[in-house]
């Protein structure tokens, strides 16, 4: 991962939120979402584009879990 990837991965504002909510611990995607009041979709993206940059690890069993 390059600097260059991690500034134009951060430069949307929602990625940059989404990761200062994460350094506080794992969050579900529906919780994201609450926190930015954007739609679960849209917070899907970023994390995604997070991902794909190697910024954020998925835990899919997580939300299960927590029930």
């Amino acid at each position: 991962m390059d600097y260059t990837t991690i500034l134009r991965t951060l430069a949307e504002l929602s990625r940059f939120q989404i990761v200062k909510l994460l350094r506080k611990g794992p969050l579900t995607v529906r919780e994201i979402a609450v926190h930015l009041h954007i739609c679960q979709p849209q917070a899907s993206k970023h994390l995604r584009v997070l991902h794909e940059a190697g910024m954020v690890e998925f835990d899919a069993g997580s939300a299960k879990e927590r029930k």
